[in-house]
């Protein structure tokens, strides 16, 4: 399980009173956990401009990084010495703008990104207002690009924070690889009984469905116990390689 798996399930199963332990011992906890006050206290018919944004970010940084939690409803600022200092600031209705948030995720990032998972909770059963925990996990689909701003965010410290591109191919990037489908075309066999011979012939197609060269290919065939080298040749010039293996002659057992 990933450590935002299981600060989330945390907030799922002890609602404000985990949420208070992890304002009190947030530090340890800053690379994987995220605060966010609402720009209007979730009051709004839609998600305010602020919110849209720092949606965006959370989703991009934490999914290209090793995923995150994010608990909206908790005002997070630095004070004179620079230290940051997180307090509940609850939205007024939670599980409406818990709502709001469901419906914006996928306007938000570039591709639309799938397996966001949220949580509200209630300081009272007979009071709506409260918090949305929302769970964001790490992206091994490719980067994602948060939409609002335009920019490939990663997760670094407590903030989140545009991305180089040579850290996102570093992170993302990987050598294409040959990818080789084999084809065997079977002819009809013939049985001479009389000189104790199988004759029989077929032909083999090598098909590269990959997208760069496949270097130094090699091919054996078995017969029942006995494995016989066919042919073998390098650097081939064309994505598709056909091989005739023959007529292969094999005394039957």
């Amino acid at each position: 399980m990933s450590r935002a798996r299981e600060l989330f399930d945390r907030l799922q199963q002890g609602g404000t009173t985990a949420l208070d332990e992890l304002i009190a011992d947030r530090e340890p906890e800053s690379l994987f956990l995220d605060f966010k006050r609402s720009e209007d206290d979730g009051r709004g018919t839609t998600l305010a401009k602020s919110d849209n944004k720092n949606l965006s970010k959370a989703i991009s940084g934490f999914a290209n990084s090793s995923g995150g939690v994010v608990v909206w409803g908790v005002d997070c600022r630095r004070d004179a010495s620079g230290s940051e200092v997180a307090k509940p600031h609850c939205l007024e209705d939670a599980k409406g703008f818990e709502t709001k948030l469901q419906s914006a995720v996928s306007r938000t990032t570039m591709p639309a990104f799938s397996g966001v998972e949220f949580h509200a909770f209630v300081q009272a059963d007979d009071n709506p207002a409260g918090f949305v925990a929302m769970y964001v996990p790490q992206s091994f689909m490719g980067p994602i690009r948060g939409l609002v701003g335009e920019q490939y965010y990663i997760r670094a410290g407590s903030d989140f924070v545009p991305a180089p591109h040579d850290v996102l191919a570093g992170m993302f990037g990987r050598a294409p690889q040959p990818r080789i489908d084999i084809n065997l075309i079977h002819y009809h066999s013939h049985l001479d009984a009389r000189n104790d011979r199988l004759t029989s012939v077929f032909g083999i197609v090598a098909v590269n469905l990959g997208a760069v060269i496949g270097e130094r290919p090699f091919l054996s065939l078995a017969w029942g116990d006995t494995a016989t080298k066919v042919c073998s040749f390098s650097r081939p010039t064309t994505p598709i390689c056909k091989f005739v293996a023959g007529t292969c002659r094999v005394r039957p057992s």
